[in-house]
């Protein structure tokens, strides 16, 4: 019975160890993989070439590029990486090894590894030459946006296919927008702002335009609701790309209000001088060098009936000896500077009436015109 018992005994101790060698063979393959598997991680993170480093339990840690990036400067950039948040993005300004300071984006971020360790982890990008591209741009922009507030320009750069627009700050003041209101950033920001009567020319001048049925875009419209009235002037030009299609446009904006006005009452004041010279009781008539009438009021036409006037010479609006006379008192006026002169016309029904001549030259676009009035002697 004793026997029985001992070799019941044997055999249980012998499972037991045969169990004890197989779970110690699992822990040791088990340990082997881990072991691969932090080897296999730790040479990937030393392998990178973007500077990295972690902390955990108070223990930095960094790959071969945070090494050679900092060298003798490991402990200032450690102290300056701690004051980062722990999750997110930072543009920092850090001192590198070579004593040369530059722009770093830093991506920090915070996990527990497989012990349930909190491990802080940073990666450094040099972002030094985009910054410098970014401030030169900058700068170039204000540049650009000073020389254009010295004309009273402003600026505007359009992006066709996502339809949106930047525009500067003295757009917006133009425009009668905010200055600093972000809203306006489409293309219907500046149409919105155009008056109703002047909005299918604008349409139409920016189709045509996009279309490429035009070198350059330059349109003049009123802006909607302002009182008193005001007037821009829109300029640009398309930038075509592969497909032959408008895929960027910039241009300028102008107040030409007091342009407009000045314009308008230049306009005004010609209108107001045709209109007394068309319906004075003299004969009045310009001529170019050739001789051509260019102009004729309406009482020089209803004195010789209503001819065809216009690039006319002398000899088909009236008779030789008239015609003769004519000739000779424009050489006279122009060679001479003799400027009155009597003479008889005579008018649709061939009668002689006596006139008293002024003459005068005009010089316009390089050429000398002749500039007369009749005064018939009646009227004296």
């Amino acid at each position: 019975m004793l026997n029985i018992m001992l070799i019941a005994v044997i055999i249980f101790l012998l499972i037991a160890l045969i169990l004890l060698f197989l779970r110690l063979q699992k822990l040791q393959r088990n340990n082997l993989e881990e072991e691969h598997e932090r080897s296999t991680e730790e040479e990937i993170f030393f392998a990178i070439s973007l500077p990295i480093a972690f902390k955990k339990e108070h223990q930095w840690y960094y790959n071969k590029a945070f090494k050679i990036a900092f060298a003798e400067l490991l402990k200032p950039t450690f102290e300056a990486l701690e004051t980062l948040p722990r999750n997110g993005s930072t543009l920092l300004e850090l001192m590198y090894d070579n004593n040369i300071q530059k722009a770093t984006l830093i991506h920090s971020s915070n996990f527990f590894n497989r012990h349930n360790t909190e491990v802080f982890m940073y990666a450094l990008n040099d972002v030094e030459t985009l910054h410098k591209r970014k401030t030169l741009l900058l700068k170039q922009k204000e540049q650009c946006e000073l020389a254009l507030e010295s004309c009273d320009e402003a600026l505007w750069d359009w992006d066709t296919k996502s339809d949106t627009l930047f525009y500067s700050t003295k757009w917006k003041k133009i425009m009668g927008y905010d200055a600093n209101d972000e809203e306006p950033h489409t293309l219907n920001a500046w149409l919105n702002m155009v008056d109703a009567k002047d909005m299918a020319r604008v349409n139409e001048a920016l189709r045509k335009h996009l279309d490429g049925n035009s070198h350059f875009f330059c349109i003049e419209h009123r802006l909607r609701n302002s009182e008193p009235v005001r007037w821009t002037m829109v300029r640009g030009k398309a930038i075509v790309g592969a497909q032959n299609q408008a895929i960027r446009m910039i241009g300028t904006v102008r107040d030409i209000t007091k342009e407009k006005l000045k314009e308008m009452k230049e306009n005004t004041k010609q209108l107001r001088f045709s209109a007394f010279v068309e319906n004075v009781p003299f004969l009045g008539f310009i001529k170019n060098t050739q001789g051509h009438y260019i102009y004729a009021n309406a009482s020089f036409q209803k004195f010789v009936g209503f001819k065809s006037w216009h690039h006319r010479n002398d000899t088909l609006l009236f008779d030789p000896p008239t015609a003769e006379k004519l000739t000779e008192i424009e050489r006279l006026c122009r060679y001479e500077g003799l400027c009155t002169h009597q003479i008889e016309l005579p008018n649709s029904e061939s009668v002689p009436i006596p006139f008293e001549l002024h003459t005068f030259i005009i010089d316009e676009a390089n050429e000398k015109l002749l500039c007369g009035l009749y005064i018939n002697k009646s009227f004296k």
